[in-house]
């Protein structure tokens, strides 16, 4: 082949090149079509199957499927000959309440000592913003606490360090029999007040939940969870301002704990009732927990509600627990803790009086006895050293904050 010819050769090749590449283009596209429709094809049959199955499978009562279609539960009958029924079981019904009370273990009661204030031996009410005021100062000394105890930890490195408990030392418990225990810092403490009338709402509260207000009652949005509830004269409030750290670092655990306060507090008031002869009444109800709602409840009626917050395992706010019917008095502008239909309640409605022998032989009736707040504060101490595993040290100077 002379050079020429090769020449030619090449040039014809190069010139079919693009044409090649078309008959490949098309052929591709032309076997993607045919590919597709089998494809499609069978998208569709299984498209029009399962909205036609079932006129197939049932074709002796297609003219019933154009009535609506019944739901219900298995418990539930439905006549055959006149519509077709589906069953759907009923989902099992989930408690609200989460996390449980289990008790402390291997922990040395002695060794834990926290303050206890009680503001209702003193006859005045406490303002809530002054109650939530002195919450934070507490909190703020416990930050500071674990900050100290950081910064320790940092410059000592390698060295063990002692950290700063939060518990009192031995003569810090002998220091407050002489003084006021206002300067401890950072020292767990449980407070035991009444409060002036206020409606609280947590973070997230429905303010429509608030149905009358009132110039008597103050109206506060506060930084707890739950919805709207109220507090005043007749109701005891328990804000317990504890480092969960030496407890139990759960926090629907805490919140149990506090419906346990109360459950043991009733329990062992009644009991402590009916063994002593001098006092003549006791609970005649029991109180309880709901799996639906946070609280404790006394057939059918919530006597103590919770709302709380923790801040790196700080705790504050609390419980509170209705004590005697002026407890009851500003429910009725709210739907209390947001739970439409639901009572609301008091120990006083519960009490039961029993007779004594003198009155028995005199042919007398007894009159009811009307419990109060200082008769129940001891047991709501004692059920508090119980469930947190702790030893009160009540500070008798304690009046309250400064208002």
């Amino acid at each position: 082949m002379t050079m020429r010819s090769s020449v030619d050769h090449c040039g014809e090749e190069l010139a079919q090149v693009p044409r090649r590449r078309a008959r490949a283009s098309a052929l591709r596209r032309h076997r993607s079509r045919y590919l597709s429709f089998p494809v499609a094809l069978t998208f569709t049959i299984v498209v029009l199957a399962w909205h036609t199955k079932a006129w197939v499978v049932l074709p002796d009562k297609r003219k019933q499927i154009s009535k609506p279609l019944i739901y219900q539960s298995p418990q539930q009958t439905v006549d055959e000959s006149s519509s077709i029924s589906f069953t759907v079981p009923s989902p099992p019904k989930q408690p609200q309440q989460l996390g449980r009370f289990e008790r402390l273990e291997n922990v040395n009661r002695d060794q834990r000592h926290v303050i206890v204030e009680d503001w209702t031996r003193s006859s005045e009410f406490v303002p809530f913003q002054a109650a939530w005021d002195y919450q934070k100062h507490l909190l703020q000394g416990h930050l500071d606490r674990l900050q100290h105890n950081r910064h320790m930890a940092k410059q000592a490195k390698d060295q063990h360090v002692q950290d700063l408990s939060s518990f009192l030392s031995s003569p810090q418990v002998e220091q407050l029999d002489e003084s006021s225990s206002l300067s401890l810092a950072g020292i767990d403490r449980i407070l035991i007040l009444e409060h002036t009338p206020v409606y609280t709402l947590g973070t997230a509260s429905d303010p429509s939940y608030i149905l009358q207000s009132s110039d008597d009652i103050d109206i506060v949005r506060m930084d707890r969870g739950g919805e709207v509830t109220y507090h005043g004269p007749g109701q005891v409030t328990v804000y317990p301002i504890l480092d969960l750290r030496n407890y139990n670092q759960d926090i629907h655990w805490y919140m149990r704990s506090l419906e346990q306060v109360v459950l043991q507090a009733c329990a062992d008031f009644s009991k402590a009732t009916i063994k002593n002869p001098s006092v003549n009444m006791t609970l005649a109800a029991n109180a309880e927990r709901d799996d639906d709602t946070t609280g404790v409840w006394m057939e059918g009626h919530k006597i103590a509600a919770v709302g709380i917050k923790c801040s790196r395992w700080i705790t504050q706010h609390g419980v509170a627990i209705n004590i005697t019917p002026q407890s009851l008095a500003g429910f009725v502008g709210i739907v209390p803790c947001g739970l439409t239909g639901r009572k609301v309640g008091c120990l006083q409605q519960f009490v039961q009086t029993t007779s004594s022998s003198t009155d028995t032989e005199e042919g007398r009736g007894c009159q009811q006895e009307e419990i109060t707040i200082r008769d129940f504060v001891p047991f709501l101490i004692a059920a508090l050293e119980d469930v947190f595993q702790v030893t009160a040290i009540v500070d008798r100077t304690a009046t309250g904050p400064q208002k």
